[in-house]
């Protein structure tokens, strides 16, 4: 079974203003019973996003932690911007521009492309690569 990688691709010029669309799909993505990973930039990114997780609907409950080397909690979404969780996850939500060392452990991948010359560029050759390796490729467009 080869890797799947989603690109989500968005009217949104910042990663940040991506992030209630990141919640939408962490939710379906529990809803599922799937576990994931969601890989930020950096600290206040993950801080950020781990608040807007609780915040963001207010029927929704997505029960999520934040790692880091004194949190080896095992909640089904992790958040984190250093290290990867322990435990192995279905999916991993990368909001960075940069490919993960450890990204094919996962089952799917998901990048959000906002419309951003940067992300355009460097997401390109980010799908020439998994293209390149063999992965299943599918873009999503989303407002």
């Amino acid at each position: 079974m080869s890797l799947r990688v989603d690109f989500y691709i968005s009217a949104m010029d910042s990663i940040e203003k991506c992030y209630p669309q990141v919640c939408r799909l962490t939710e379906k993505i529990y809803q599922q019973q799937r576990k994931a990973y969601i890989h930020t930039e950096n600290l206040r990114q993950a801080q950020h996003l781990d608040e807007l997780l609780w915040t963001f609907c207010d029927t929704s409950f997505i029960p999520h932690h934040f790692i880091d080397a004194n949190n080896k909690l095992n909640a089904p979404i992790q958040i984190g911007y250093q290290q990867m969780p322990d435990d192995m996850q279905d999916v991993l939500i990368n909001l960075t521009l940069e490919t993960l060392e450890f990204d094919q452990k996962f089952q799917r991948i998901i990048k959000f492309l906002p419309a951003n010359t940067q992300w355009k560029t460097t997401l390109r050759e980010h799908y020439r690569l998994y293209r390149d390796q063999g992965c299943e490729l599918f873009n999503h467009k989303i407002p």
